[in-house]
């Protein structure tokens, strides 16, 4: 997935989004976590990280994960909502990115856009190239596709 590891993955994204270096992301969510190296990475430098595996497939990574220490959970959000309060997290990420976010009417942007506080970051690497959303842009796809 990480072609030179994460690690060097993560310290890329860190030169790209200052806020991570900086404090002022404090907690991520993993969308589509594979076998969670990314949110392990993440804890490794402070920021608590939970990684969100959305088919009920997944369930052997989610294992891995949470036997390797790391919070993870199994969310199938097409048909219910992520057991998360509004605004309770400052990134989302999604790596080489299957999700079909317009999929059921853009109920994946609309949760989304509840988990992520104001100003949150959402990162997703789609292939080989990124793209970083900012909250209201989360909102002006729920606007036009929710």
């Amino acid at each position: 997935m990480f072609p030179n590891g994460v690690g060097e993955y993560v310290d890329m994204m860190q030169e790209l989004i200052p806020e991570m270096k900086y404090g002022t992301v404090r907690t991520a969510i993993d969308t589509g976590c594979g076998v969670a190296s990314w949110g392990g990475d993440l804890l490794d430098k402070g920021i608590p990280t939970v990684s969100l595996a959305p088919r009920d497939n997944h369930e052997a990574q989610v294992q891995f994960a949470l036997e390797c220490g790391i919070p993870a959970i199994l969310g199938v959000i097409s048909t219910q909502r992520l057991p998360f309060p509004s605004n309770s997290f400052d990134m989302a990420h999604c790596s080489r990115c299957l999700i079909l976010w317009t999929e059921f009417g853009g109920i994946y942007l609309v949760e989304m856009h509840c988990i992520l506080r104001p100003g949150g970051i959402w990162v997703v690497l789609l292939g080989e190239f990124w793209v970083f959303i900012s909250c209201r842009l989360v909102y002006l796809f729920c606007l036009l596709f929710g």
